[in-house]
């Protein structure tokens, strides 16, 4: 499990690290932990999406989240996914960005 908790001030953690293996598939998940309002904004009622470029061939992609936890510790909402073969094809590092919509 790999864990990334988003701040007030759009800065990154990586609060849990784990060597994501190429190709894996379901194995694996990433953790993504964000505050419940930002600005005033309610985020709990917007559709939350991971956009990545793998590292090699640039492969761009969007998933939707799917809130794991609404409730989590009670002033963030968790989002959890499996890494999956599209994530993972690539060896490198994985940019991703995480929009509210």
């Amino acid at each position: 499990m790999y864990t990334v908790l988003i701040q007030d001030d759009n800065s990154v953690i990586a609060t849990v690290r784990q060597r994501i293996m190429q190709n894996s598939n379901l194995v694996d998940s990433l953790r993504i932990i964000v505050p419940k309002t930002y600005n005033d904004i309610d985020l709990s009622g917007c559709t939350a999406y991971l956009e990545y470029l793998t590292p090699i061939n640039h492969r761009h992609n969007y998933i939707e989240l799917e809130i794991a936890n609404a409730e989590y510790e009670t002033d963030y909402i968790l989002y959890q996914i499996s890494f999956d073969a599209n994530l993972t094809s690539e060896v490198g590092d994985l940019k991703f960005y995480v929009h509210f919509i």
